[in-house]
């Protein structure tokens, strides 16, 4: 029997310090049937070139813009055929057997509703593929939103979330995400919390999302912002994107049936707002900005919002499942 197509989705912007290595590990997956597309935001560093000489059998989306996350992402998922698409940033580097074991679970009959799958994320420190594990793997949600690691990090589990650096998604579920809401990532985010969005789409959808253990990668986060991981060290415009798509998440996804996690949400605002007044001003304003940009876009989401709540394949009250406070 044939093995499926996986297609290899890289984004690339100004990847120069990690993109060789990335690529290498790509080259040397022990799973033979491979498409890699290659999408460039824009890069003005030396990254595109070290691509092409290095994978130059691969398909090239190159932007004249910079099209953020998710825009590159939709782009590079248009022009490839796979049955399932692996989506990777520059700065992950995957163990040899990454696709295999993950190509296998999904292919079991047993597993055909599961829709995304990753594995265990190290730490890539400093050219060294350390034996530091980044997080469990395992990813729930708190009332706050914020993602929360649980469960037990050497297990086969379902969760809401794996880690969104390089996870493997069923083609079937992409495209049931596209014929809902007209898009796969929503690009009003650009870059920011769009992974989020797309873990409670797949839940509304009736689609599992798996950790594989045994699938191993090392990331180094943050690669093409220079390595800041803290928010408040991020630029302006990024902290004003996260501000307003955690907006974006919570107008969009959160049922009515849990209007109690609404109001809690709602009154969270001022306390997260007067936090970061005392941690930096600048912060703050930015949250500010946030918001205003999110309400400016208001009706945009709510019909969004109308799309995907009209098209649920689940009791909303099953996300109770996935919440996590302690």
């Amino acid at each position: 029997m044939s093995l499926p197509i996986v297609s290899i989705v890289l984004l690339n912007w100004n990847g120069d310090k990690y993109i060789n290595d990335c690529l290498k590990s790509v080259l040397c997956q022990d799973y033979s049937n491979l498409e890699t597309v290659i999408v460039d935001n824009n890069s003005t560093d030396d990254s595109l070139n070290k691509a092409k000489v290095l994978c130059s059998d691969a398909i090239f989306c190159e932007s004249d813009v910079n099209l953020g996350f998710t825009g590159g992402m939709n782009l590079g998922i248009s022009v490839s055929t796979g049955k399932y698409i692996l989506l990777l940033n520059n700065d992950v580097y995957l163990d040899s057997s990454y696709v295999s074991q993950c190509v296998e679970f999904l292919e079991k009959p047993e597993y055909s509703n599961v829709g995304c799958v990753a594995g265990s994320e190290f730490l890539w420190n400093k050219s060294e593929l350390t034996n530091i594990k980044v997080s469990q793997g395992v990813l729930f949600i708190k009332y706050r939103l914020q993602l929360k690691e649980m469960g037990h990090a050497n297990e086969l589990q379902e969760c809401f979330g794996v880690s969104g650096s390089f996870p493997i998604f069923r083609r079937a579920a992409i495209d049931d995400l596209v014929d809902v809401s007209g898009h796969f990532f929503d690009e009003a985010f650009e870059t920011g919390w769009e992974d989020t969005d797309v873990r409670f789409r797949l839940f509304f959808r009736n689609w599992k999302t798996y950790f594989i253990p045994d699938a191993k990668a090392w990331h180094v986060g943050s690669g093409s912002d220079n390595e800041n991981k803290s928010l408040i060290s991020k630029s302006r415009d990024y902290q004003i994107r996260i501000f307003r798509n955690r907006r974006y998440v919570i107008n969009k996804n959160i049922p009515n049936v849990f209007f109690l996690w609404r109001v809690f949400l709602f009154f969270l605002e001022p306390v997260i707002f007067f936090y970061y007044c005392t941690v930096s001003i600048k912060t703050a304003r930015y949250m500010v900005k946030g918001n205003l940009l999110a309400f400016e876009t208001s009706s945009d989401t709510k019909f969004k919002r109308f799309k995907i709540m009209s098209s649920l394949l689940i009791n909303p009250l099953d996300l109770k499942q996935y919440i996590k406070n302690k």
